[in-house]
Formats: C-alpha cells, structure tokens, sequence
C-alpha cells in the first residue's frame, strides 16, 4: 500500500475518533494526547501509525470504522505495515 493510501487511512480513523466524543475521550485518556499535538501531528506518518495501532487494539472501533468508511480490516493492518518505516518489531516467543 502507497504511504499517501496508509495516511489517508489514518486520518480517516482519527476523524472517526474525533467525531465521537466518548471515544476520543477515550482515546486521549489513554494515550495523553491533547488538541493542540493533534492539530500539529495529523500528517505525520509516525502519530498516524500510532493511530491505527489504537484502531487495530480495539475491535469495536476497528468495525465501526470499517463498515462506516467501507475499509477492509486487511486495509487497516496494510496502512499500519506501510507506515512502519523502519521501525522494527520485536515479537516474543
């Protein structure tokens, strides 16, 4: 998947998140983030694929945006693998 379809993907899903409020409410107390670092990150590949990584942990969000913006839970893990950009993960064994 292209970088700008992955982008695209992750603001999608943190519009999603900012148009409800009790799951943004959520989501900013669990990560932290304020307004004013949102406003300043949206573009950035590494805070968008922070939010794919919160979409893809929580499954109802994951399928509310899916069916609501018909994107494929594939798309979803597709837009976080492209915006990994040299970020190794470390899985346990």
């Amino acid at each position: 998947m292209h970088k700008s379809t992955a982008c695209e993907i992750g603001q999608t899903c943190l519009l999603h998140l900012m148009q409800d409020t009790e799951e943004f409410s959520r989501f900013a107390n669990i990560t932290g983030i304020e307004a004013d670092h949102i406003r300043a990150h949206i573009c950035n590949e590494d805070f968008l694929r922070g939010i794919l990584e919160y979409v893809l942990n929580w499954e109802p969000l994951l399928n509310a945006i899916s069916m609501e913006h018909s994107i494929s839970n594939k798309d979803f893990k597709k837009a976080h693998n492209s915006l990994m950009n040299g970020v190794v993960e470390y899985q346990s064994m």
